[in-house]
């Protein structure tokens, strides 16, 4: 993470969630069928469920609930601004 690992925690959490929130507008075309907030959320929580999946283990457990509410949020609003 280089210089982002020197900061606090709470600034690389400050950095990482609107990441997150733009992370899950990348599956929604998957939803592009039938585009609505909810299966933008669900097309963003396949694909958050699937790299958090990988990025186990993690330290805080918080963090990964934390990472797919914000990729799940945006997908979320990704599908509504496409409806």
């Amino acid at each position: 993470m280089g210089k982002l690992s020197k900061l606090p925690k709470w600034a690389q959490q400050l950095i990482e969630q609107p990441l997150h929130f733009l992370i899950g507008f990348a599956p929604v075309s998957i939803a592009l069928a039938y585009p609505s907030w909810w299966t933008g959320a669900i097309a963003a929580f396949v694909f958050g469920a699937v790299r958090e999946w990988d990025q186990r283990p993690v330290m805080r457990w918080w963090d990964t609930i934390l990472d797919l509410a914000f990729v799940t949020l945006g997908g979320g609003v990704a599908g509504w601004w496409m409806s």
